[in-house]
């Protein structure tokens, strides 16, 4: 199964983005291809367009924002969890982000045959995560000692329950976690 991560840039016509691509198998996830500093919406969707076999969109950014102001309920838990460990999420809403390029980047990938993942059967979907938590539960790593404020970010929440599992585990799990 071949899957992309995304470090997205809040605003990618000035800040570069950054995709790994890399394929799941028994044995692990291994990361062949490593895209830097991709500049605008364009570049990044084209850098995603070359794998038509991409299977699953991992996106470190907020991609439904429908709150006008305050933080989504999945930030005020990740902060809830995480924001001692100097993990927890800066407020994503449509007065800070009127018009989000994330947003914008869930509709293209939609367009492109992406759901949003476990709204469909689909076999191509993305998420949204918080790769900061993942990175704490599996090393046991306090932010907090390597952070300093507020550069952190945050975990993956998703359909209302949190899921851990190791990545080589992911193509069979059933069972939600939390």
């Amino acid at each position: 199964m071949r899957l992309a991560g995304i470090d997205f840039a809040w605003v990618p016509e000035s800040n570069g983005t950054a995709i790994a691509i890399g394929r799941l198998s028994e044995k692990g996830l291994c990361a062949d291809t490593i895209f830097e500093q991709l500049y605008g919406m364009d570049s990044i969707l084209s850098a995603l367009d070359a794998y038509p076999d991409l299977q699953g969109i991992a996106i470190d950014a907020s991609l439904v924002i429908n709150n006008q102001t305050g933080q989504r309920l999945a930030e005020r838990e990740v902060s809830r969890d995480y924001g001692a460990k100097r993990a927890g999420c800066h407020a994503t809403n449509l007065t800070l982000y009127p018009a989000p390029a994330s947003v914008e980047l869930a509709k293209q990938l939609d367009y492109r045959g992406f759901c949003y993942f476990g709204q469909s059967e689909q076999e191509r979907s993305f998420i949204e995560c918080y790769p900061h938590p993942a990175i704490i539960l599996k090393n046991a790593v306090d932010f907090g000692a390597l952070l300093s404020p507020p550069q952190a970010k945050v975990g993956g929440f998703i359909g209302g329950r949190w899921k851990k599992c190791p990545l080589v585990k992911l193509a069979t799990a059933t069972d939600r976690l939390r």
